[in-house]
């Protein structure tokens, strides 16, 4: 490729080429573990992410806060460790591409630096203090903690890509280009959703400014037993239950609609609940609808379905792991391998065609503050 030593870089990094990729086709190749190190820096950032006044109330350092409460994680732990699986780029490249459940302290388990001590506790005291009961307040503080930790991931991973583009040194010059042109489309999907999350974020602190928790919509099942796996996360919802595409999130034009989710252990039972804001009603609504009319034994395999689909926040319980077969393992392990590749399309029957109809939980009680529209 011909380019001007002085002449911007053909790269799109705003360098001159003299200074970006002329020669970088000769330089060391960076290694695995230096680009997880990159990655892994980047995701320490710190902050405190409360609504912006009340920052002056910041107190303590950034802490290490769980997205999935500590004491929730140690009702399901064995010799204080959980199943999860390791997203960095060691252990994807360890288990060739295709991630397995490892062990995971809980004191490390589901953490984000993005709260200082105070605001870490007080304003999640109702959920980590207090029995769930599946109050407004309790559907609502779920909601804001899992739309923090995206709004923080999202953040992250806009932020490191000008070092992700440094990662093609001593690459010839086709995979430089499709390196490059990948990182692109990356950049773009991560500054929208970035974007969208933020706009989602603001409506939620001014909601926890007033504690106004009038717009915010839930719907939670409760199971029998012991609670198999906990989650804690957010998603621009696409799919439903039934096949059909819920919204297009290439399209730049649409506010797209967010769903939040938690898996909530409360004994010898245990609930999955989803919260979105009303702005959010018609994708998930649609989404729920899919889910209340489907008949009760494949309620908990579309429930995993969903949470191997579309959250990588997932720590399970190891007993429960363990009396799966190995064809189960296989099959979720696949399905949450394909879920986090942002290159790979989704199948609009991706809540389908992976759905365990052996596991089988009993559900005990559906509540809500909204009506399914079937």
């Amino acid at each position: 490729m011909k380019n001007g030593r002085n002449k911007l870089c053909w790269c799109g990094s705003g360098k001159k080429y003299k200074h970006c990729h002329l020669d970088r086709n000769r330089s060391k190749p960076v290694k695995i573990w230096e680009t997880n190190e990159v990655l892994s820096k980047a995701f320490t950032h710190k902050e405190c992410l409360c609504p912006e006044n009340l920052k002056t109330s910041c107190t303590g350092d950034i802490i290490k806060a769980h997205s999935v409460p500590k004491s929730w994680l140690k009702k399901i732990s064995i010799n204080g460790h959980v199943l999860g699986y390791k997203k960095d780029l060691m252990s994807i490249a360890r288990h060739k591409g295709f991630p397995v459940p490892e062990k995971i302290g809980v004191n490390k388990a589901s953490i984000f630096t993005g709260f200082c001590k105070f605001h870490d506790s007080n304003i999640f005291k109702e959920i980590e203090d207090s029995p769930f009961i599946g109050s407004d307040e309790q559907c609502f503080l779920l909601a804001y903690r899992a739309a923090c930790r995206e709004y923080f991931t999202k953040y992250c991973a806009v932020q490191v890509i000008p070092e992700m583009r440094k990662q093609d040194s001593g690459r010839d010059i086709v995979f430089q280009i499709q390196y490059q042109s990948l990182l692109d489309k990356h950049e773009e999907m991560s500054k929208l959703g970035l974007k969208n999350i933020s706009s989602e974020k603001n409506l939620m602190d001014k909601a926890l400014d007033l504690k106004d928790y009038s717009d915010v919509e839930y719907y939670y099942l409760t199971f029998k037993g012991t609670a198999p796996i906990l989650s804690s996360g957010g998603v621009f919802i696409t799919h439903d239950f039934h096949g059909n595409e819920l919204q297009n999130l290439a399209d730049i034009n649409i506010s797209p609609n967010a769903l939040y989710y938690s898996v909530v252990p409360l004994g010898e039972r245990f609930s999955a609940c989803f919260v979105w804001h009303k702005n959010s009603r018609e994708s998930c609504l649609k989404f729920i609808d899919s889910l209340h009319t489907q008949p009760e034994y494949k309620i908990g395999p579309c429930v995993i379905s969903f949470l191997i689909e579309f959250c990588e926040n997932n720590y399970f319980n190891p007993l429960w792991w363990a009396a799966l077969s190995p064809n189960e393992h296989s099959t979720i392990n696949k399905q949450f391998s394909r879920g986090i590749n942002p290159h790979v399309s989704r199948f609009k029957d991706c809540l389908l065609r992976n759905q365990l109809d052996s596991i089988q939980w009993e559900l005990l009680d559906i509540s809500s503050n909204v009506e399914p529209q079937s």
